[in-house]
C-alpha cells in the first residue's frame, strides 16, 4: 500500500511536469503554437520515449490583440495520462 501511495503521486507529478513544460513553451510564443510549432516535444523526448504530448491551439481576435487557448495532453501507451488548459492574450496581434 505504501509503495502505491508513493508511486502514484510521483508518476502524476512527472506527467504534469511534461505538460507544464509544454504550457510554458505555449505561453512564451502562442503565435508559433497556433501556426503548428510542436510544444512539449523536448520534455517528452527526454523521458524513456513512452510519453507523447499534443497541443491543440485556438485563437480569437479580441480588441487590439488575440486571445489564445491551448489544450495540452500527455499520453502513454494506455491513453491520455494528464491534461491541462492554458491561455494567453497577446496585444497587437490580430
Amino acid at each position: 500500500t505504501t509503495l502505491c501511495q508513493t508511486l502514484f503521486p510521483y508518476t502524476t507529478l512527472f506527467r504534469s511536469e511534461i505538460a507544464q513544460n509544454a504550457a510554458e513553451e505555449f505561453s512564451a510564443n502562442p503565435q508559433a503554437a497556433a501556426e503548428g510549432k510542436t510544444v512539449g516535444l523536448d520534455a517528452a523526448q527526454g523521458t524513456d520515449g513512452s510519453f507523447t504530448t499534443a497541443c491543440t491551439v485556438a485563437s480569437e481576435p479580441q480588441g487590439s490583440g488575440t486571445y489564445y487557448t491551448a489544450h495540452i495532453s500527455v499520453s502513454d501507451d494506455q491513453g491520455e495520462a494528464y491534461a491541462l488548459d492554458a491561455s494567453r492574450y497577446v496585444e497587437g496581434v490580430s
